[in-house]
């Protein structure tokens, strides 16, 4: 079942990335972040499971993308669900996952909507670099808690205002900063929403563009060093270029 697409900026973005999405993955040291945001969601469906006592989990990936996080749940006795604004991101999905009986569903459509009323609540919800492109990322918040059962787990990545990728454009003139928040304004939104537990993580305060040519192993490890060398003097989010936020309903 496909529902109307909001933002179709976003759709047409990814629709052009295409297969291509995967090569964007494919440095040593993008790989390495790769690790950690699937390392995040395997925490998230850990903690589903003992928050639920085990058996199979109820779980839904917001952005499919070409499969990335969708492949972390598989690893799981899940009931697994996926949406995507792009419609060339979801056939992909569906092509890639054709024969895996633990998905059921992979759809076109936008979280600033409603799900698809017959899906019910989850255990599990990741959001894994899709509301820096969602405009109306409160709603989406908001649409986001109403799909969670009492008790299950959402994992999501925000932008960072106050990181240092965005504050010299800001300086500039040049950064929208619509997409983008910070640790205490994230808390302050998702508590008002009603999540009861909130963590909030950072990672990567170098550029992004160091992270796509470093492509050698020696390359990667000196640069995740300054990494934590930079996280040890600002702590976990000061500064950081994406915040990483597991909560609980």
């Amino acid at each position: 079942m496909a529902v109307e697409v909001i933002n179709q900026k976003t759709a047409k973005y990814f629709d052009e990335w295409g297969d291509d999405y995967s090569h964007a993955w494919k440095s040593v040291a993008r790989r390495r972040l790769s690790e950690f945001e699937t390392g995040l969601v395997r925490r998230a469906i850990e903690l589903a499971f003992k928050n639920f006592g085990g058996g199979c989990l109820k779980t839904l990936d917001i952005g499919v993308g070409t499969g990335r996080i969708t492949e972390v749940f598989l690893d799981y006795p899940v009931e697994h669900y996926g949406i995507d604004v792009s419609a060339v991101m979801v056939n992909h999905c569906q092509e890639k996952f054709k024969s895996v009986e633990k998905i059921k569903h992979l759809v076109v459509c936008d979280i600033v909507n409603p799900l698809p009323g017959d899906w019910g609540k989850f255990d599990v919800v990741s959001a894994i670099r899709v509301l820096p492109y969602t405009p109306q990322w409160r709603e989406a918040l908001q649409n986001i808690y109403q799909t969670l059962k009492p008790g299950g787990i959402f994992v999501f990545n925000f932008p960072n205002k106050y990181s240092s990728a965005i504050i010299p454009k800001v300086v500039r003139g040049g950064k929208d900063q619509s997409c983008a928040s910070s640790y205490g304004e994230l808390r302050r939104v998702l508590a008002e929403i009603g999540f009861a537990e909130v963590k909030i993580t950072g990672f990567a305060r170098l550029l992004d563009v160091f992270y796509a040519r470093c492509d050698s192993e020696f390359s990667a490890n000196i640069l995740l060093t300054v990494e934590k060398f930079l996280r040890a003097v600002f702590g976990p989010t000061l500064f950081a270029r994406l915040l990483y936020c597991t909560c609980q309903k």
